[in-house]
């Protein structure tokens, strides 16, 4: 009877967790597809916030003002597309002319290089540049 007593006392402290623990992982299971559906539930209403701050709409705004509202972002959206535009074409005007500017200033300062050369080859033959100090030849 003791013996009785002792494996049920037994089973009661080491079966009863696992069995409540068995229990309630299902339980913790709907806790957390609950909790991931909250979550995004949140962020759903964050979204709508800031876009209503953005879009200064109030939540009770009738068909006119959100329709006054998209016609303003859309005229917003389409001015700044045509500065883009506008901005884009001056860049590359600008960028066409420093590119001719450039090949027009190396083709000036390659004939230079060249001209330079030639005018110092020919300083450097003759026997009169005071620079060049010709040694005579010794013939042993």
């Amino acid at each position: 009877m003791v013996v009785l007593i002792a494996v049920m006392l037994g089973f009661g402290y080491f079966g009863l967790p696992l069995l409540i623990e068995k229990e309630t992982e299902r339980l913790r299971a709907d806790v957390q597809t609950l909790q991931q559906r909250l979550d995004s539930v949140e962020a759903f209403v964050k979204s709508e916030e800031e876009l209503r701050q953005r879009t200064q709409l109030r939540p009770d705004a009738d068909l006119q003002s959100v329709v006054k509202t998209i016609n303003a972002v859309s005229h917003r959206i389409a001015s700044l597309e045509g500065s883009l535009k506008k901005n884009t074409v001056t860049f590359e005007e600008t960028l066409s002319k420093q590119k001719s500017t450039s090949e027009e200033a190396f083709k000036k300062q390659g004939e230079s290089i060249d001209k330079s050369q030639i005018d110092c080859g020919d300083i450097l033959s003759s026997e009169r540049h005071p620079c060049i100090y010709r040694f005579p030849v010794l013939e042993v």
